[in-house]
């Protein structure tokens, strides 16, 4: 009797499961373009990272979940399917925030090393159309720790750059410029991006006159 009872009651379940399955499918598909709405947001801000980071585990969790409820129903195979698809999907975007979130907290963990450059603008006048300006800004790392220069861009080509890219604490280093003004004219003004590991990026600009 307790035999038959038991199984009334889970097929009254799987009866009422069956029953609103579709809505949840439609929930499914609505929360998964909310994902697809918090990776974009996440490469604009930051600050997300950790919400995006739980609520990708709990949709995981709902996909597991509606995946194993559909599998038992015996559901056409491209539910099947879709589910199994998007579980997929959900692991890579969890371990993708699970990287970031890490990577934040590393970076939030490491003080910033203080930069000490002698000149951040160089000025320069009368030189000629043709002619090669180069120049060098001066820094010091007065840390501890090593300083290390990811990258660094210039405004436009006419602009070649060599540097160390790292500096060991206690140490000074250059950032050498070299301009070519063969199509300079009148007042000119360059720019330098320098993208310190762990720190803002540090502009230095170059201006002067041609005469």
């Amino acid at each position: 009797m307790k035999s038959r009872d038991y199984r009334k009651n889970q097929d009254d379940l799987d009866r009422h499961i069956f029953e609103n399955a579709k809505g949840l499918d439609w929930i499914a598909i609505l929360l998964y373009g909310f994902v697809l709405m918090l990776v974009g947001l996440s490469f604009a801000d930051s600050s997300i990272l950790h919400f995006a980071f739980v609520f990708n585990c709990l949709y995981l969790t709902f996909l597991v979940l509606m995946l194993f409820i559909r599998i038992r129903q015996k559901a056409d195979k491209i539910i099947i399917w879709s589910y199994t698809f998007a579980c997929l999907v959900m692991i890579l975007m969890v371990a993708y925030f699970a990287w970031s979130v890490n990577n934040k907290m590393q970076e939030q963990e490491t003080p910033e090393h203080q930069i000490m450059f002698d000149e951040t603008k160089k000025v320069f006048m009368n030189y000629d159309n043709g002619d090669t300006l180069q120049t060098k800004f001066t820094y010091y790392n007065d840390t501890d720790l090593t300083l290390t220069i990811d990258s660094v861009r210039t405004s436009c080509g006419c602009t070649d750059v060599r540097y160390e890219k790292d500096t060991q604490p206690g140490c000074t280093s250059e950032i050498v410029a070299s301009v070519d003004l063969q199509e300079e004219f009148g007042m000119f003004s360059h720019t330098i991006v320098v993208y310190f590991h762990h720190n803002h990026p540090v502009i230095l600009k170059i201006i002067g006159k041609i005469k």
